[in-house]
């Protein structure tokens, strides 16, 4: 798999999700069942879960009680855009009584909350449904992606839920799949731009197949689990919530992000330093005084958040990936 590639993916995914988001107006809005589940990925470091169903902020912790949080923790790290790095990814999960307020409360998110989540998505439920698809509540939605310079024919659809691909049926048919769609996207010359395989499955094989499909990562570009949601402009206030989320970070910086062997702090006078891994375990206590630098190598490659004691008393935080 070619590096080049890879960064030219980012770009024909943001277009294809683009294109998909821009036809779901010619999609039938479908009464589904609701499960009041939302996977996020936190930007700031105080949207990372505290206590196991609020955040480090005040304010985003409002709009958490008004829309019933029960549950915020670390679900896993995936692949969301395609296979340079998994990013951390946490489930919020509603009262259940409160479910159908799942897609109002991830706008809510998105617009009143500026810069707390770089991604959103309800992984187990969509509203859109096209005119000829079966309506179903089950929908653990996966994405594989291909590059026009390779595709192996063997893995279009043989039925509506298998493929031609032995490799690929043999893992198919340990889940409950609802269907096996292809569907090739064109330029205007009319060569293909990308090529993508949806799987949709019973909701709770989403995550089992995911790593199924890894497994055969060989025969295709990229994946994504669910599909990560796209905003258009929004002239609806933000009533309630407007300006509560003005905390301004301090500033402090980590680099070299991602980094290999070690890291170093500039923009504050650490006093002590704190390296949590995504489950909120202290992983890290120690650093270099005289350099502001930190060892990393033995830690595991993944997603780390730094807490540090400044020597005036203030408490910062930032993210590095190792």
């Amino acid at each position: 798999m070619k590096l080049q590639h890879l960064y030219n993916w980012k770009i024909y995914f943001i277009l294809l999700f683009t294109f998909l988001q821009l036809n779901f107006e010619n999609k039938v809005l479908a009464q589904a069942e609701h499960t009041g589940i939302i996977w996020v990925v936190p930007n700031r470091p105080d949207a990372f879960p505290v206590n196991g169903n609020r955040t480090g902020n005040s304010g985003l912790n409002l709009a958490f009680e008004d829309y019933h949080v029960m549950e915020y923790s670390f679900l896993d790290s995936i692949y969301i855009t395609g296979l340079l790095y998994k990013q951390p990814i946490y489930q919020i999960r509603l009262d259940e009584q409160f479910t159908d307020s799942e897609y109002e409360f991830v706008n809510v998110l998105h617009y009143c909350y500026p810069g707390f989540y770089t991604n959103f998505t309800l992984p187990y439920y969509n509203p859109f449904i096209g005119e000829q698809q079966t309506l179903t509540t089950d929908n653990g939605l996966i994405t594989l992606m291909f590059y026009d310079d390779y595709f192996d024919y063997s893995l279009l659809p043989k039925s509506n839920t298998r493929s031609y691909n032995k490799h690929m049926n043999l893992i198919l048919i340990n889940y409950d799949i609802k269907s096996y769609f292809y569907t090739p996207y064109f330029v205007n010359s009319g060569d293909t731009l990308l090529r993508t395989i949806e799987i949709v499955c019973q909701y709770q094989d989403l995550l089992p197949l995911y790593y199924d499909l890894l497994s055969i990562s060989h025969l295709y570009d990229a994946i994504g689990a669910s599909g990560f949601m796209s905003f258009g402009e929004s002239s609806s206030p933000c009533g309630s919530y407007s300006g509560i989320s003005s905390e301004v970070e301090k500033s402090i910086y980590v680099f070299p992000n991602p980094a290999i062997d070690e890291i170093f702090i500039s923009g504050v006078i650490p006093k002590s330093i704190i390296v949590y891994d995504v489950m909120g375990n202290r992983v890290i206590t120690e650093f270099d005084v005289e350099s502001n630098k930190i060892d990393i190598k033995n830690l595991p490659n993944g997603f780390y958040i730094i807490e540090i004691l400044s020597v005036k008393g203030d408490v910062l935080t930032s993210k590095f990936i190792k």
